[in-house]
């Protein structure tokens, strides 16, 4: 699961470069900075995601529960940056927020399953850090 993963998302972003901008190119952005923040991200994601809240779950409720919870408690958390947007600039992207959701959801289906069959959180770690990074780097 983990692999076929990171290679669907390499080949996703190459594919949304390519036809965005007929070629491949990195972002100008500081490499060494995004790596490090998408780390951040992957593991205090993970952690509190997979690690307690999918984990103490499982203690009161069977896998697939805890699953659906766990993942949806997930997806809200990437819906306040679309409330703040709203806040400060008076434009609400529902498309943006509905697109994000869909991806949330997949990925946290995903790095569940990487967390359930591999045993360990770095699996689902290394898997949300790449997948944030390689659009980020890629955008």
């Amino acid at each position: 699961v983990f692999v076929v993963f990171m290679v669907l998302t390499t080949i996703y972003a190459l594919v949304r470069m390519a036809q965005r901008d007929s070629s491949w190119h990195i972002t100008g952005e500081n490499l060494l900075l995004l790596t490090i923040k998408f780390l951040l991200v992957g593991i205090a994601e993970e952690t509190v995601f997979r690690g307690w809240g999918y984990n103490l779950l499982r203690k009161v409720h069977s896998n697939i529960v805890s699953l659906i919870i766990s993942t949806f408690l997930f997806v809200i958390l990437h819906w306040p940056a679309y409330f703040i947007m709203y806040l400060l600039y008076g434009s609400f992207h529902w498309s943006g927020m509905l697109a994000q959701s869909i991806s949330a959801l997949f990925c946290g289906l995903l790095f569940a399953a990487m967390f359930q069959k591999g045993g360990t959180l770095w699996n689902p770690i290394l898997a949300h850090f790449y997948y944030d990074w390689i659009l980020a780097v890629s955008a």
